[in-house]
């Protein structure tokens, strides 16, 4: 395309077209298997804690205004040590997980919903096969009492 004579490019009508074939998602998410985990390191100098209510894996669905979300169920592992519910003898909320600095935490999450929820069982579960954005927020403080919110875009998803 010649443009060496455009005066005005705001005004231009040149459009590109919509791939056919949409590149294949960085994260893929199994219906079938339930749960799913993200991996997250603490590269900084300072311990963190994070928060429960501050861990949340969200699917933003592209072409509409659809989102679904999930909750953390275990963090580094799958009993009631790991849990930040503990079921028995009492309901008992953990609040917080550490993570040190130079080392990695594995969270697992539950099914991701409309209304997310232990075992994801409220809401509308997500739809197989539609085109996500999927993102991870992790908040929480530091050795120090400082506070930090942190939204990881991790990519496009699929969902089989």
């Amino acid at each position: 395309m010649d443009d060496s004579t455009l005066s005005d490019p705001d005004t231009t009508f040149v459009q590109f077209p919509e791939p056919s074939n949409r590149f294949p998602g960085f994260f893929t998410y199994d219906t079938s298997d339930g749960n799913y985990n993200v991996r997250v390191t603490n590269t900084g100098t300072v311990s963190a804690w994070f928060t429960f209510a501050g861990i949340g894996g969200v699917f933003d669905e592209v072409n509409s205004d659809l989102a679904y979300a999930s909750i953390p169920r275990y963090v580094n592992g799958t009993g009631d040590e790991f849990s930040f519910l503990i079921q028995s003898p009492n309901v008992e909320l953990q609040d917080t997980v550490l993570l040190r600095p130079d080392t990695e935490m594995n969270i697992e999450f539950y099914p991701p919903t409309t209304h997310p929820s232990v075992d994801g069982d409220y809401g509308t579960p997500i739809p197989v096969g539609g085109n996500y954005n999927f993102y991870i927020f992790l908040s929480g403080y530091d050795e120090q009492g400082r506070t930090f919110f942190k939204t990881i875009d991790i990519g496009g998803a699929t969902v089989n």
